[in-house]
């Protein structure tokens, strides 16, 4: 993650847009589209722009520095607990119609995680504070699509990964040792194994396809 600041010169509209360098981003199966995300309104007078700059700056120096342990790798840790295994769910699912209704057999496609729609009350995994959890996100075989897994409140740094050759490789599966929130997974049978410490956060955190529609439908878990 990066926060930039950035000085305009002039009004301007700031978009997103639909290529495959955003998209990779995002993970390989994302839709990204075309749409206007904000708009910069040029201040009437330098008056008006001086106290809202200086305030920045202060706020700029006065935040605090993220801790050193919460991005020292962990490529060399060893965690204390067995790995958590996250297996993407995806199967299709055929739904019967009323007898007498007219309409047919639907077929529709489930996702889920571990076999399992997503559940507000469930927690499928329990972290303790300040100990390094190890995480094997893995894709079955019949799912030949790359879905991008995306972990809330923790970023995490990539350990491992297996990339079947069967398939080609999904556009940004990131390299190991790089620290993310945001991953494409290897599809068809592939895996990868991520690490992370918890340093200050109690509570419940998301983990979820950030193929949104996916997410919705049930593919995340607590």
């Amino acid at each position: 993650r990066a926060d930039l600041v950035v000085a305009c010169a002039r009004a301007a509209a700031v978009r997103s847009d639909a290529t495959q360098a955003v998209a990779s981003l995002l993970g390989n199966a994302v839709v990204a589209h075309n749409a206007t995300l904000f708009r910069v309104v040029p201040l009437p007078s330098e008056d008006q722009a001086r106290p809202l700059n200086e305030n920045l700056t202060a706020s700029l120096a006065a935040a605090e520095r993220p801790s050193p342990r919460l991005f020292a790798s962990l490529l060399e840790t060893t965690p204390p607990n067995p790995p958590f295994v996250f297996d993407w769910t995806q199967w299709a699912q055929r739904v019967r119609r009323p007898m007498g209704s007219g309409v047919g057999d639907a077929l529709y496609t489930f996702y889920g995680v571990n076999g399992h729609a997503y559940d507000e009350h469930a927690i499928a995994r329990v972290a303790r504070l300040g100990d390094v959890e190890e995480w094997i996100i893995r894709t079955p075989p019949n799912v030949t699509e790359s879905h991008p897994f995306h972990l809330h409140t923790h970023h995490f740094q990539i350990v491992a990964i297996n990339h079947p050759r069967t398939v080609a490789r999904p556009a940004d599966d990131g390299r190991v040792g790089d620290w993310r929130d945001t991953v494409a997974v290897p599809p068809a049978g592939g895996n990868l194994t991520i690490r992370f410490r918890p340093l200050d956060f109690t509570g419940v955190a998301l983990s979820h396809c950030h193929i949104l529609v996916h997410e919705d439908l049930g593919m995340a878990a607590n």
